[in-house]
């Protein structure tokens, strides 16, 4: 009885630790990957706090600069025999003929801060499928490299075999524990480079060492078949998007320094009693900003609309150069991957058992042995490398040319 309680307590436990560690294992694809950029990443969301500040702005821009002004007075007259007391209170109000203006500049201002929150996220975007595909390379490398491990200690068991029928010596042993020994280390070098990768994703997207990340995917990137929807896209890239926004709220600038130098009317009404008598008063103000104000704040605003102008006629010639010179790599690239796949795929799964057979059976020395096998561990680090690269190449064109994901 009790042990079977025991065991039921054990099974209840096991299950709640299993489903603990569940809990934080995070399985990362590419649509989590975004979507956790758009969560989790610092500076977007900093970014994005920003836009609570733009809407005061607006909201700000759309008040009355200020509010009216109250004067009293009264004063106490010694030229006449009775007692005289004079008094009078008037109030003005600036009419604030300019608001437009400066609800304009306000607005375009929010705008530029979207924009430029959206070429953020673009660019982070970017930097996080670039760690992720370094990740899915670690990750395969790192498998490829315990493979080779386990091949390392079969073929030490099958020399001490060997070693012990009398057909090789102590110094072919120590050779092939040596080629086991590197494997390991080699090893264990893919693991610490597996880990960095995952590491960089964590810093970048905010996720705790108490999370396991696990990756399932393919170093694969799928582009459009013709280059002529590449320069459509490119178009629509959220940099040129935003420089055309700082643009924009520049010329904003522009209107709302020129309508600060403009005279600005204040209008007044009053009550006066003086001598006896009760008078009603009318007036109109005019006030002038202070000289060349206005004129060096046109000049400033000139000037970063001309810094922006230059700045989106360079990013739409670098993106265009960035596209046609990525996608010939990407083009060149996967010609490449794929003569070297159809090439080496139909051999390297078959040679190693046929190579171990033949050692354990004495047809090839170990010096043969061990050089195929570094030939075949060559080949495939090769392909990973090919695929990586090409796959690579295809992110930085679809980055470049705005396309999904890295469009608004």
């Amino acid at each position: 009885m009790f042990i079977a309680f025991a065991r039921t307590v054990s099974a209840v436990l096991l299950a709640t630790v299993t489903l603990s560690a569940a809990e934080y294992i995070l399985s990362l694809d590419r649509q989590k990957l975004v979507s956790l950029v758009d969560q989790r990443a610092t500076a977007l969301l900093v970014s994005r706090a920003s836009f609570g500040a733009a809407d005061a702005e607006v909201d700000l821009a759309h008040r009355w600069s200020s509010g009216p002004t109250i004067e009293f007075g009264g004063g106490y007259r010694f030229d006449t025999d009775e007692e005289q007391w004079d008094r009078e209170i008037a109030v003005f109000q600036r009419l604030d003929l300019w608001r437009h203006e400066r609800i304009a500049l306000a607005s375009a201002n929010r705008v530029e801060r979207e924009a430029r929150m959206y070429a953020l996220r673009s660019e982070i975007t970017a930097t996080a499928f670039r760690i992720y595909l370094s990740a899915v390379l670690r990750e395969q490398q790192e498998r490829i490299h315990a493979e080779s491990v386990a091949l390392h200690k079969r073929l030490v068991e099958l020399a001490a075999k060997r070693e012990n029928a009398g057909d090789i010596g102590s110094l072919q042993m120590k050779v092939v524990r040596i080629a086991y020994e590197k494997g390991r280390a080699a090893h264990a070098r893919a693991v610490a480079a597996h880990t960095a990768a995952l590491t960089e994703l964590r810093i970048l997207l905010g996720i705790s060492t108490e999370t396991h990340i696990k990756i399932a995917d393919t170093l694969v990137w799928e582009l459009p078949s013709k280059q002529g929807a590449l320069e459509w896209n490119q178009g629509h890239h959220p940099s040129l998007q935003h420089l055309a926004s700082r643009r924009q709220r520049a010329g904003r600038a522009i209107d709302a320094a020129r309508a600060d130098g403009r005279p600005e009317l204040e209008l007044g009404v009053g009550y006066e009693h003086e001598e006896g008598a009760d008078i009603a008063r009318l007036g109109i103000g005019i006030s002038f900003g202070a000289p060349g104000r206005a004129d060096a704040q046109m000049r400033v605003a000139m000037a970063d609309q001309r810094a922006a102008a230059v700045a989106y006629e360079q990013q739409e010639q670098r993106l265009r150069l960035t596209v046609a010179a990525t996608w010939k790599r990407y083009q060149q690239l996967h010609a490449a991957l794929i003569r070297y796949t159809g090439a080496a795929q139909t051999n390297i799964s078959d040679i190693i058992s046929l190579a171990e057979g033949s050692y354990e059976a004495g047809h090839i020395p170990l010096g043969d042995l061990l050089s195929l096998k570094r030939e075949l561990l060559d080949a495939r680090f090769e392909e990973l490398e090919l695929k990586h690269e090409t796959a690579n190449a295809a992110l930085e064109t679809a980055a470049a040319a705005a396309l999904p994901p890295f469009n608004n």
